[in-house]
């Protein structure tokens, strides 16, 4: 068999240019890193102690004042993940404080302000003081937001 039989109708592939390759491949890794770079960045933009209570309750409220719900979502305790979102302005909390701190639950008070974007569904404008139970979820191997209600 020849080399002329490998090729249909006896015609060789077309090889291209090399420059215009050369510059597809530049492009393609170029768009590749940038990826990888963004994703890098997003996961260090959002990335959670969650075997930190009081890290978990502060990235609650940063979520929350991006109004990421999914991240907001994912701090907490599955019975309350369908929680209707409240969009907000601004946020700023005034204290935490640690009120117990027992070895599988930690229980805070959150003092915080919050501008409701346009009509809250629940909340308005205003100051709020919050308590919020934070136990150890040996199943997911974290600590999640389990209760929470105005106090």
């Amino acid at each position: 068999m020849t080399d002329n039989n490998l090729y249909l109708n006896n015609q060789k592939p077309y090889r291209g240019n090399k420059k215009t390759l050369a510059l597809l491949v530049v492009v393609m890794l170029s768009l590749i890193f940038l990826l990888f770079a963004i994703k890098i960045r997003t996961d260090q933009t959002h990335a959670i102690n969650r075997h930190d209570p009081a890290a978990m309750l502060q990235a609650y409220f940063d979520a929350w004042e991006r109004n990421d719900w999914t991240t907001q979502a994912s701090l907490l305790d599955k019975k309350y993940r369908n929680m209707v979102p409240e969009p907000v302005e601004s946020l700023n909390i005034i204290e935490i404080q640690t009120i117990s701190s027992q070895p599988i639950e930690k229980v805070y008070v959150v003092t915080f302000e919050i501008q409701v974007k346009e009509q809250g569904v629940v909340l308005h404008s205003g100051q709020y003081e919050w308590t919020f139970y934070i136990a150890w979820d040996s199943s997911r191997v974290e600590w999640v937001i389990t209760n929470y209600g105005e106090g």
